[in-house]
Formats: structure tokens, sequence, C-alpha cells
């Protein structure tokens, strides 16, 4: 079927280009049969139209692709790199002297090429110049030649990996008020009223021994914070130290080809974007995005190449981002302690955390470096800000406007944990056909009616098996 393929000119930007070109081929022929490059830099429309007289009637059918790119996209886009050329294989398979034809298409005029082909055990290489640019064909010989003589002599290369760590990890607690938390014990919370102050302490060490002088940084978050973008307690020994460790791979110079303006749009766009929200996680990356055809990379591309509304839409969901913004208040605090402080000859350390306005429960965290940053550790706590009287103030008044007030202080108590009731009696045997009934009081806690929930459990046997089986369903309850 003859196919009419054309390029035209879609929108050259402020480049003065209106070539376009065309080409004859048909269906079935090979790629060299219609070649078409584009002449300028701007973005143009391929086009292919083919008319099937018996059944189309006559009408023309055409496939339209878009091609290229502006200066000006180029611009506002300092990372997209070029479409990667894909090497094509004439045959699947090929027989012992055979030659094998590689085909790609070169966008670079007189370029050099390297072609490397083997296995694991035995590689060859051809070097080439002048490669024009086009449609290319390289021909691979695949002769009779072995690319390894298993006959030949040897050398055999034998390796083990061996594994020197060292123990830096610091270990740190925290006692936060009265009650104490550490990275791995307790769940004992200090409750604060607005604008009081509570203590909180850091002891540091390693492997049993205090360690003074050991830099701290304490970090108080509103826990509401971290459940929107929850940011887990780093272990900094995994986290920081650099692994020292021999790696052998293969690396793509083309990576590093990045021009210095396009380093400093990266940078640019991290201080804007941290300034809007400093909870992000910056994104240094300046490899240029590439692989996908440029029509098909959408979330693909480099986040320096899109605008800050789409860069927050990919890290946020609807329910944190776009509607309407944050809270705004003065008086709310969502990191209210950032400080540091140094560890005292027994380890110890002490910080003032003045509690903010906001109610709510607030994660502390300790990062701890040694002197010298030879050993790191972490921990974490929790303190809850809550007011423990509230006010209320009732006023009545007459027609007369005779009145009188009352003032009443109300003490506010945290949630009631759970409570678990037991009973056990006798049972007597019964004759009749329905069995034996009974009747069982229990008595149930003080609490706000409609703050919680009863579930019963019921057993019938002996004594010791039902106390076993209850012991088994307790784990499950308070577990």
């Amino acid at each position: 079927v003859p196919v009419l393929v054309s390029l035209q000119v879609k929108d050259a930007g402020t480049a003065n280009c209106s070539t376009s070109a065309a080409c004859n081929t048909s269906s079935g022929s090979p790629a060299e049969a219609c070649q078409l490059m584009l002449p300028c830099t701007g973005k143009f429309e391929l086009q292919a139209c083919t008319t099937d007289e018996q059944q189309g009637g006559g009408v023309p059918a055409c496939a339209n692709v878009t091609l290229g790119h502006t200066w000006e996209y180029w611009t506002t886009h300092p990372l997209l790199a070029h479409d990667t050329p894909t090497l094509t294989a004439n045959a699947t398979s090929y027989a012992p002297g055979a030659v094998a034809g590689l085909s790609f298409q070169n966008p670079w005029p007189n370029a050099s090429a390297l072609m490397v082909w083997g296995n694991d055990l035995s590689s060859l290489s051809k070097q080439l110049s002048q490669v024009p640019s086009g449609l290319v064909t390289l021909a691979l010989p695949l002769g009779p030649d072995r690319l390894f003589d298993p006959t030949a002599p040897h050398m055999l290369r034998l390796s083990v990996d061996l594994t020197v760590q060292e123990n830096r990890d610091l270990e740190v607690k925290l006692t936060i008020g009265q009650a104490g938390n550490s990275s791995t014990t307790g769940q004992a919370q200090t409750i604060v009223a607005p604008g009081a102050q509570t203590n909180i302490s850091v002891a540091v060490s390693r492997q049993g021994q205090s360690v003074a002088d050991a830099e701290v940084t304490l970090v108080a978050v509103d826990k509401a914070v971290l459940d929107l973008l929850p940011l887990p307690l780093a272990g900094l020994v995994p986290d920081l130290i650099v692994k020292l460790l021999p790696y052998l791979s293969e690396v793509n110079m083309g990576d590093a080809m990045v021009s210095p303006s396009a380093l400093d749009e990266v940078l640019k766009s991290v201080r804007r974007r941290l300034a809007l929200d400093p909870w992000i996680s910056p994104d240094l990356a300046i490899t240029p995005s590439k692989g996908l055809p440029s029509w098909q990379r959408g979330s693909g591309m480099a986040s320096v190449d899109m605008n800050d509304t789409a860069f927050f839409q990919r890290l946020f969901t609807a329910i944190t981002y776009g509607l309407g913004g944050p809270r705004l208040s003065s008086s709310f605090q969502t990191t209210p302690l950032f400080t540091t402080l140094r560890t005292a000859a027994d380890g110890q350390g002490i910080a003032t955390f003045t509690a903010p306005a906001n109610l709510g429960t607030f994660v502390v965290r300790a990062y701890a470096v040694s002197k010298g940053g030879q050993a790191l550790g972490s921990a974490e706590g929790q303190l809850v800000v809550r007011r423990s009287v509230a006010t209320l103030l009732f006023n009545a008044e007459d027609n007369s406007g005779a009145g009188d007030a009352l003032q009443v202080n109300v003490p506010v108590l945290a949630q009631q944990g759970a409570v678990i009731l037991a009973t056990s009696f006798a049972l007597r045997p019964s004759n009749s056909s329905q069995g034996p009934s009974w009747q069982e009081g229990l008595v149930l806690p003080q609490a706000v009616p409609g703050s919680g929930a009863l579930g019963l459990v019921a057993g019938v046997g002996y004594l010791p098996a039902l106390q076993t089986a209850f012991q088994g369903i307790l784990s499950q309850i308070t577990a």
C-alpha cells in the first residue's frame, strides 16, 4: 500500500524555520526507504497518509506524531535530554560464520563509535570513525573462531567478601519531665500545660560508658504533622556513615554532561521549594531525563523541569495539599523546640521545653554525635500539651438587670485505658431440656457515657482449663 510521509513545522518558537520535507514509501518497506530529519529546532508534525481505493472509497487515512521542542521549551527544561537511539538486529539468531546487521539512527554527523561484542568469558571490540548521520547499518562478523577456547591455559580468580564493621552506635536515652522514654523501651508520656516548662534530659553512652562532650540536637515536632508527612526516626549509623567498600560498575559519561546553568537551575529550584515547604526531601538529581520519547515522559522527567504546582502535587495527596492551605495562627507552632547541647562528663545534658499554645502530642527526637564524629545515635519520646483544668463560666440575668455568675473549674483527664472485668461461679446440673440458666452481675467502671464499648467473653468448663484459656485471651486483648 503506498504511503506518503510528510514533516511540517508546527511551532518554531522564536527560531526562523519554515522547512518541510516529504517522501514516498509503501507498507512493508524497510526503514531506509524513507528517511526524514528535523531541519531545525522546533516542534514538527510527522504525518503518514495512505489511500485504499477498494475498501476506503478513496478517503485518505492518516496518523500524526508531534516531534521536537522549541528553544523556549529547552530553556525552561534544563535537564531534558535527547531520546536514546535504539539498536536493532536483522535477525533473532545467527549461525556460526554469519554476519549480523545492526541498525540505529545516528543523530550526529561524522560521529565516532565503539562496537563491543562477546560474552562473560571473552569480548571483542572495533572502533569506527566518521559514522554518517541518519540510518546506520553495521556489519558484525560472527566467524567460526571461538570467543572462548576451553583447551587454552586459564587463570582462575577467586574472591570472598569479608565484612569489617566497627560498632559506632551511641545509646541515647530521653527523660521528659517525670516520665522516661528511650528509643527502645517505655511508653510513658509527660503532660504539660500550654506556656508551662519542663526539662528534657538526655543521657549518652557507648557500650555502657558515659560519653562526654557529645553534641545532641533536640527537636520537638507536632505529631499531627508527622502523621500527614511521615518521617521515621533516622538510624544515624546506617544512614550517615559512608560505606567505604570497592564496587565495580560501568558509568555512562553522558550522564555527567550537564551545563553549569542547568546545575544552577537545580539549586535554585531546591532553595525555592524548601522555602515553600521545609519538610520536602530535596531533589538534587542532575542526570538528564531520557529513555522515553518526549511525548511519553510524563512524570518521569526531572523535578527541575516541572513547575512548583506539579512538583508538590506529585508529593502530596489532596488531603494535605491544595484544599485551601494550612491553618494560620501567630501562636501555632509545629516545631516548638530545635536546639543543641553538649553532654557533661557523666554523659548527661538538659534542655528546657516551653509548651506552645496549640494542644496535642509532640514527638521529641534526640540525635547525638560523639566528639570527632566516630559514633552516632538517636532516640525518640513523646509529651502531651493540654490544659489540666478547664474553666466554665455561667451568667444569668432577670428582666430587671440583676444577675449572678458561677465559675466552675473542671479537671481535664486523659483518655481512659482499657479495663478488664472478670468473674467466675459454679454451675449446677439441671434435668430441664433447656439446660441450666443463671444470672451474674458486673459493676462497670465509671466513664463518660458513649466513650467506649464493652466486649463480653464467656466460657464453660473446668476452672483450671478456663484460667489457661483466659490468659491467652487476655494476651490478645492487651497486645
